[in-house]
């Protein structure tokens, strides 16, 4: 997991064009985050971002998300009959106007065709507007003569524009955290991950620190999604906010509750 703070990275336009059209979840995404209920909806957006660099093609094709997260699929197609396999080695992500964000490691869809790969990103700001760069480079195929790496620049970029069906609350809670006392000002609720908001610290100093309390969202058939047992790329702290994504798409009208440093909010 990469932590990003403000960086500035120049990266070549490619060419990016959005795809009109009724936006149906690839299928893709259902496999990797295991949403067995095709009635839930998620926010996403059809995008065609592209780059081609010696030979091999980068296609950017959909994104889901929500404010404060997104996950993307890519192909990586080559023009060489004889290609085999292909990988992706290293892949740099900006985005415009955010101090704080994080990216997964390059993620392998398995027995796709063309070759598929997804990075997942979180935020601890808004995205809705904000423009997104990612930059491959070193991409390996492997063919019958032997392996081979494309030591090229892949470049894609296009603007977060999908609907936001998040639902917010205002929860307005005291609670002791840091060693001292806050207010948890907010939560969000996506199909895709739950954000708490903080404010009014009193005796603390939020700048020293990542919050570090644990958050779990309750469903109504007792099951429990906890960010003490979450991977680390499914989980972003800022002084203020802690952001954790769920490991599977999720139907929001069946949560109970969203808990946070001992103070408990009835959802539903």
């Amino acid at each position: 997991t990469a932590l990003v703070c403000a960086v500035c990275v120049v990266l070549v336009t490619s060419v990016v064009a959005a795809a009109a059209g009724f936006f149906k979840l690839d299928e893709v995404f259902y496999k990797y985050l295991r949403g067995s209920d095709t009635n839930v909806e998620v926010d996403g957006e059809n995008i065609m971002a592209q780059d081609t660099s010696n030979g091999i093609t980068v296609t950017a094709r959909q994104v889901i998300g929500d404010d404060y997260g997104f996950y993307v699929i890519f192909d990586v197609s080559e023009n060489d009959s004889n290609e085999k396999n292909i990988s992706v080695d290293e892949a740099e992500v900006e985005i415009m106007g955010a101090n704080v964000y994080q990216c997964s490691d390059i993620i392998r869809m398995q027995n796709e065709s063309p070759d598929t790969f997804m990075l997942h990103i979180m935020s601890a700001e808004n995205l809705q507007g904000k423009e997104i760069f990612v930059h491959l480079n070193n991409i390996s195929t492997s063919k019958k003569n032997g392996q081979t790496q494309e030591n090229a620049n892949w470049n894609l970029n296009w603007k977060i524009d999908y609907s936001n069906s998040a639902k917010s609350f205002d929860v307005l809670k005291p609670i002791y955290i840091y060693g001292g006392k806050a207010v948890w000002k907010s939560a969000s609720l996506s199909p895709l991950s739950v954000s708490v908001k903080l404010d009014d610290f009193d005796g603390i100093k939020p700048h020293c620190g990542n919050l570090d309390d644990i958050i779990k969202v309750t469903m109504k058939d007792g099951s429990v999604f906890c960010s003490d047992n979450a991977d680390d790329t499914n989980i972003l702290s800022d002084t203020d906010s802690i952001t954790m994504s769920f490991n599977k798409i999720i139907d929001i009208s069946k949560v109970e509750s969203i808990s946070f440093a001992g103070e408990v909010y009835k959802v539903n």
